[in-house]
């Protein structure tokens, strides 16, 4: 990186980050000195700062440590760190920066009764307050937790547990003050005086606070029921193995489930697949459990089936899993095929080995930082994952005039990302659900199955006969070429087909459109696990219940959202300051007269073609106008009329 404006700028974002959640009050990190030039220091040189004394003479820069493998910290990890740090947001309007009322801290700590247990200035003109509890994990009283206004006028907040990776100040308003998500997006001319959300915000407030990647629908409550699975998923040697990992955890069935097969899918590798015309399923499976921060017990279930497959396969268990996604380039380099060049005598010399194995396993406890690497501009990383689900044959298209590009051919990546609620709805963005990298993608909610005051443990006796029986399948598995479909489970899958491969409306349907794809490779490990090559319709039926649980988890995550911003927001709108009804001209008025008609327009087509809405002409006394349309939620059972 150049020693430019740019990079100071980003050195000096990702310093206040590790401020942000590193300093309290033994440890300050100092973010007063951000230019590399004063920070670096080349060893062996004098370092000369300040007079020659004798008690302060120069010193030669040395090492004091070097690591036994280094690597390069990457300009995305960095971008990735000062992301952490929040920004304000400036609302603009035609004339430019409005005045804005700035957003009493103070107060509102003091209003909801948070514990703080200290205060005072911090970072030059900021301030902070240390909590004591905790108010996410009563369990943390080391005064770990804090909220801070920056010098910005941003406001942030977190704990600086672990544990507690993701709680910010969006989720302490959750928290302490229900329903201020729905107020802060009502247009300021549709809001009412008691904000119907039985919270009194204070005025203009967001243009104080950090800012938050926030789609339209994320105001919108579930609008189903939460998910139940069917007994049928739990079929063969992977529903005894979650049976019997179930009473000695606190995790979802669910959430064992699907990871032992995502890890077992990977572990196997890339020797059965199923054909479907010209191309070959191999057994990769990109899974994402959806729950609550440090409740849904995310975590901890993917402990069980890890462990349980490391007796299967130690070296898999050591060296294959992996996380820390970034870019296209840094995931390809650990599948990547070995590099030649040609040497002075004309003979080409292997100057990278490559990797051999090319399992991988990516395990991302916060898979919302990879959504928001995604959102980046020239990010290869959504690109190379669906080439990883799809053929598993990647390469990225650079200049080789210094070097080669590196490439991975017969890759078998699987993935398995944590992820709560709100921020798969807040960071899934639009592109996402349209270009396929959503509906490569597995979902489960999941939640806390029991409480365990003791904690649960290992059932180590349980799980070694089955243990042996997971390994003799393995083996079997690896010895497997094609595989195929018994004559009863054609005519299942016939069966089944048409319904897999009908098209759901709104966001849903985007992001379950391979739901012919992904119980076929379910079915597979299903019957793989049975020491069998060919498919039964037992295997069928239990990817079916699976794949089923999945696609009740997207309605009960996504509700009837459509995936486009506006006419999400519109929809909101309707629903919860509106119901009887708005006029094209109180739409336009709404968004402050800044949306065109030609932009409203698509919106408001597609919530009608998804008979989310209704037209009522509204009778006037001259001649019918635009601004008489009313646009109404429809009412319940009513249908579209053409």
């Amino acid at each position: 990186m150049p020693n430019d404006r740019a990079s100071r700028d980003l050195l000096k974002c990702c310093l206040e980050a590790v401020a942000l959640y590193h300093s309290d009050d033994v440890v300050r990190v100092d973010v007063t000195t951000f230019n590399a030039a004063r920070i670096w220091k080349v060893y062996g040189t004098l370092a000369c700062k300040g007079d020659n004394l004798p008690e302060r003479p120069y010193r030669l820069a040395r090492l004091l440590d070097v690591p036994p493998t280094r690597e390069c910290v990457t300009k995305q990890q960095l971008e990735g760190l000062a992301a952490l740090v929040p920004h304000p947001a400036t609302p603009l309007s035609r004339q430019g920066p409005r005045q804005v009322v700035p957003f009493d801290l103070a107060q509102w700590i003091s209003t909801h009764g948070l514990p703080v247990v200290s205060e005072g200035p911090w970072q030059q003109t900021g301030y902070r307050w240390v909590l004591n509890p905790c108010p996410w994990n009563s369990a943390h009283t080391n005064k770990s937790a804090f909220i801070a206004r920056l010098p910005t006028g941003a406001i942030a907040a977190g704990c600086h547990h672990n544990g507690c990776i993701g709680n910010n100040w969006y989720a302490l308003r959750d928290r302490y003050e229900p329903g201020w998500r729905a107020y802060r997006e009502t247009p300021p001319q549709l809001r009412t005086s008691n904000a119907s959300a039985g919270t009194h915000p204070q005025p203009d407030e967001q243009a104080a606070e950090a800012p938050e990647d926030n789609n339209a629908f994320n105001a919108f409550m579930a609008s189903a029921p939460w998910p139940e699975i069917s007994d049928l998923a739990f079929h063969g040697l992977a529903g005894k193995i979650v049976h019997a990992i179930e009473p000695h955890t606190e995790a979802d069935p669910v959430a064992i489930l699907l990871q032992f097969l995502t890890m077992v899918g990977n572990l196997i590798g890339r020797m059965p697949y199923f054909p479907v015309e010209a191309d070959r399923h191999f057994l990769t499976l990109f899974g994402c459990l959806v729950g609550e921060t440090s409740k849904g017990r995310k975590g901890v279930s993917a402990g069980h089936p890890k462990r349980l497959l490391g007796t299967v396969d130690e070296v898999w268990a050591k060296s294959r899993i992996m996380s820390g996604l970034s870019s296209g380039e840094g995931l390809i380099w650990y599948v990547r095929d070995p590099s030649y060049k040609q040497g002075k005598d004309g003979e080409e010399e292997c100057v990278d080995e490559g990797e051999p194995d090319k399992r991988l396993l990516v395990v991302e406890p916060e898979f919302a930082r990879v959504l928001r690497v995604l959102a980046r501009e020239g990010n290869t990383l959504s690109a190379i994952l669906r080439h990883a689900w799809d053929d598993g044959n990647l390469q990225t298209m650079v200049s080789g005039r210094r070097l080669a590009p590196v490439r991975a051919t017969d890759a078998h990546v699987s993935i398995i990302g944590h992820i709560t609620v709100d921020e798969l709805r807040r960071n899934l963005t639009e592109t996402e659900t349209s270009n396929g990298f959503a509906n490569r993608f597995l979902r489960c909610c999941v939640r806390r199955s029991k409480l365990l005051p003791e904690g649960g443990l290992y059932p180590q006796d349980t799980l070694t006969p089955l243990a042996h029986q997971l390994k003799t399948a393995v083996i079997a598995a690896r010895k497997t070429g094609r595989m195929q479909r018994y004559t009863a489970a054609r005519a299942r899958w016939a069966a089944i087909y048409e319904g897999l491969s009908e098209g759901k409306p709104g966001l849903v349907g985007h992001v379950t459109t391979r739901a012919e794809a992904q119980v076929l490779r379910l079915s597979c490990l299903y019957a793989l696990l049975d020491q069998s090559p060919i498919v039964q319709v037992s295997h069928l039926d239990a990817a079916l219940a699976l794949w089923r649980y999945c696609e009740a988890s997207a309605r009960y995550i996504f509700g009837d959202a459509l995936g486009d911003a506006l006419a999400d927001e519109i929809l909101h709108m309707l629903r919860a300051v509106a119901p009887d009804g708005l006029t094209r001209t109180d739409l336009y008025n709404a968004f402050g007269r800044h949306k065109k008609s030609t932009t409203i327009q698509p919106a408001l087509a597609g919530l009608w073609r998804h008979q989310l809405v209704t037209y009522t002409a509204e009778a006037t006394a001259g001649r019918p106008v635009s601004g008489g349309m009313r646009v109404s939620p429809p009412l319940p059972g009513r249908k579209k009329r053409i």
